[in-house]
């Protein structure tokens, strides 16, 4: 296991912006609500807005849409969450740099690289 991982700016303002609550089952956990993550059911919308990027195109009635290219990269960041709560939460940090996974005895924890 060497995956590697650049934790950036807009992961963080991601975190910052997700919509956290209490999952009452079993015995209980703290999670990211999966239909509304940053408050509204239009994801891509919500992580635009909160990284403060604009919509690309425009359809033929006037509204702002996204690219399939400018889509995926958002969506991306999203995905990216998974990554850097781990890291946030691991090493108790917000400190944006490259970080490596790393074999440990019961599973694995990042480290920072530089």
């Amino acid at each position: 296991m060497n995956e590697v991982f650049e934790l950036k700016q807009e992961h963080l303002k991601l975190l910052q912006a997700s919509c956290y609550q209490w999952q009452d089952c079993e015995t209980g956990a703290v999670e990211i609500n999966p239909k509304r993550p940053y408050g509204n059911s239009h994801v891509v919308d919500d992580i635009a807005e909160t990284l403060g990027i604009e919509a690309d195109m425009e359809d033929d009635s006037g509204c702002y849409e996204y690219s399939d290219e400018l889509c995926e990269s958002l969506m991306q960041y999203h995905y990216d969450t998974q990554k850097a709560i781990e890291i946030v939460m691991q090493l108790q940090t917000f400190d944006v740099g490259v970080y490596r996974k790393v074999e440990v005895k019961y599973g694995y924890k990042w480290v920072r690289q530089y």
